[in-house]
């Protein structure tokens, strides 16, 4: 079986972002530590609420990392 190169490229394009790198681009876009990027891309819903979060204060991503993982229920 031959796969063509396009249709690799078609479904990679529509695969959600990865758990790694989400946390990759955290850091690198927040300037989040890589402790603070892997609690809030744990889990989907974690990381989609830090980015609400961070859409309301985007000068303070830090700060919005600090008050979502301490406002998030414990496991």
């Amino acid at each position: 079986m031959v796969v063509d190169e396009a249709l690799i490229a078609s479904v990679r394009a529509t695969l959600p972002e990865l758990p790694d790198q989400k946390a990759a681009r955290f850091a690198s876009q927040y300037g989040l530590s890589a402790y603070d990027a892997g609690v809030l891309t744990a889990s989907r819903e974690l990381a989609a609420y830090y980015e609400e979060v961070v859409r309301e204060l985007p000068q303070e991503p830090k700060l919005a990392a600090n008050w979502v993982m301490e406002s998030s229920p414990r496991p």
